[in-house]
């Protein structure tokens, strides 16, 4: 009697189960579609976590749930809202991330089964975004932050600077001789410029000024010889470069480096050779007396001084300066044991008028200052 009709049961089976596939997959099918949507949204939203809770509802009642509610503690101020309808059935979460913390439930229409189980994965998606949201906000923040602690740091180091500008002035008025009265009124006229700069660059940087001044050719041979004159150092140099440009990142990582090899040793000689490679404007200062002392790993580290009184940034600002216009510092010893960086800044910053630095001619060029 069975045996007959045994087909008929294979085929009403199959077609339940074809039918259950097919509405699992549509089910299936719209979560990812919801999933999507919450994704682009969160996306044209700028991963803004206020606003992404205030705008998600309407996706998430299409994805087939049935309420929301949140509480959000924004950096001290509360908002909260609350659509739909609660229930018994929902995933209630607490996210603190940092000065941010918020309270939401999301509430599913179904208790049980396949329903109950995609409300669950909307609703997980959902959370992890918020999550993500709540991160890269609070990255975000302590990036500003840190970019303002570094600000302020270059800035007392260039306080430093002006300061102790000020004071090898102070130390020629107070020492000059009857007769050596041109000498000194020499020595400020070469040195009072390059105080002014600094200052107005601290001061646009503090003000926060859009004041941009126009890009004019200066020799970087000349700003070399003022900073020597500057830091009372000897010194030779060959070549020279044309630097085209409003910005003195290259005079800023020069004098930060020449008062280090002050701070390091009395009555030092240098040597700096300059010219052009490969599109690139160079630099090379040598020393004519080895420094054993210095570590070598350690110019570059933050916060590394031999000085007790420094702060132990002014090379690390030299070479952020210069990489931010494309540029390069390092530093080596030679067979002597004397030091030796290499600056370089790109054509587009310096216009160099001189070949490579290992094709020049010693004997040209050279300036001394007793």
């Amino acid at each position: 009697m069975i045996e007959p009709s045994y087909p008929a049961y294979l085929i009403v089976a199959g077609t339940t189960i074809a039918m259950v596939l097919c509405y699992l997959w549509r089910r299936a099918v719209g979560v990812n579609r919801s999933s999507l949507a919450l994704i682009r949204l969160n996306e044209e939203l700028g991963f803004d976590t206020p606003d992404f809770l205030r705008k998600a509802w309407p996706l998430l009642r299409n994805a087939g749930l049935a309420g929301l509610k949140w509480q959000l503690d924004w950096f001290g101020v509360r908002i909260s809202e609350r659509h739909g309808k609660s229930g018994k059935h929902g995933v209630t979460r607490i996210l603190t991330v940092g000065e941010m913390r918020l309270d939401v439930s999301v509430y599913s229409r179904h208790s049980w089964g396949e329903g109950r189980y995609f409300d669950q994965c909307v609703t997980e998606t959902f959370l992890l975004m918020l999550r993500a949201d709540m991160w890269i906000k609070a990255g975000a923040t302590d990036k500003a932050f840190s970019q303002m602690a570094k600000l302020a740091l270059f800035l007392q180091h260039d306080m430093k600077n002006i300061a102790q500008y000020i004071q090898l002035m102070g130390d020629q008025l107070e020492s000059v001789q009857a007769g050596r009265e041109q000498h000194v009124l020499d020595y400020l006229c070469s040195t009072v410029p390059l105080i002014r700069r600094r200052a107005d660059r601290v001061v646009d940087l503090v003000t926060h000024s859009a004041r941009r001044e126009a890009a004019t050719e200066r020799s970087i041979r000349d700003e070399i010889v003022s900073l020597c004159q500057l830091h009372q150092l000897q010194w030779s140099v060959v070549g020279d470069a044309m630097l085209r440009s409003s910005s003195d990142e290259l005079v800023t990582a020069l004098d930060n480096i020449l008062k280090n090899y002050r701070d390091h040793a009395s009555n030092l000689s240098l040597h700096f050779q300059i010219g052009i490679d490969q599109a690139i404007a160079t630099v090379k200062i040598s020393s004519f007396q080895p420094l054993t002392t210095v570590k070598l790993e350690r110019l570059f580290e933050p916060f590394w001084s031999t000085d007790p009184n420094g702060l132990g940034i002014g090379l690390y600002q030299s070479k952020q300066l210069l990489e931010r216009i494309g540029g390069n510092l390092s530093v080596q010893r030679d067979c002597h044991e004397n030091l030796q960086f290499f600056l370089s800044i790109p054509l587009c910053e310096a216009r160099s008028h001189a070949p490579p630095w290992n094709s020049f001619d010693r004997t040209q060029g050279i300036s001394k200052v007793n």
